[in-house]
């Protein structure tokens, strides 16, 4: 029961992520020859099949790209190895040039919400992450972006290759 817990902790209570993360604890048990649920989850945990704090790690990445920073790639590389970067990677990529974007049309202050439709942390946030990028150049990463997303679902990009290649042309 308490190593249930801890898994719920780690995944933020999020019923399908820990199922996901069940997943990962079985095939891992598999692979070790460990049949004792308990030392599967504890030597998972050990070796980072599971991971603790994969939220912040996909949000400190996308913090790390909208500011072009090339740590972004090494952080990528610990994504991929726990296997959570996917194209969903890409989603909040846009999403957050997305909300740069905005920021840096617009001044903050009273009424930001309103005018920007960004709740103030979300503004502040991206207020912190601007700088990096033009306008000019946000909107088309925007549009190369949403071409890289489209790719995948078309099958002109394999999964694991669209946020690599996205990040070569936003880094350069």
């Amino acid at each position: 029961q308490e190593r249930a817990v801890r898994l719920a902790s780690y995944c933020n209570r999020d019923y399908l992520r820990a199922l996901l993360e069940c997943d990962k604890i079985k095939r891992f048990g598999k692979i070790s020859g460990i049949v004792s649920p308990d030392k599967m989850f504890d030597l998972a945990v050990g070796e980072g099949v599971v991971s603790k704090d994969i939220q912040a790690g996909i949000f400190e990445f996308v913090d790390l790209v909208v500011r072009k920073d090339k740590r972004c790639l090494e952080l990528y590389k610990k994504l991929v190895q726990q296997g959570e970067a996917s194209v969903m990677s890409l989603s909040l990529i846009f999403a957050a040039f997305k909300n740069v974007l905005v920021a840096q049309t617009d001044s903050g202050g009273k009424g930001v919400q309103e005018r920007t439709g960004l709740i103030p942390f979300l503004f502040y946030k991206a207020k912190e992450n601007s700088g990096h990028f033009s306008n000019e150049e946000i909107q088309n990463l925007l549009s190369f972006i949403k071409d890289v997303e489209q790719g995948v679902k078309l099958g002109k990009f394999e999964e694991e290759e669209a946020v690599p290649y996205a990040l070569a042309r936003i880094l350069c």
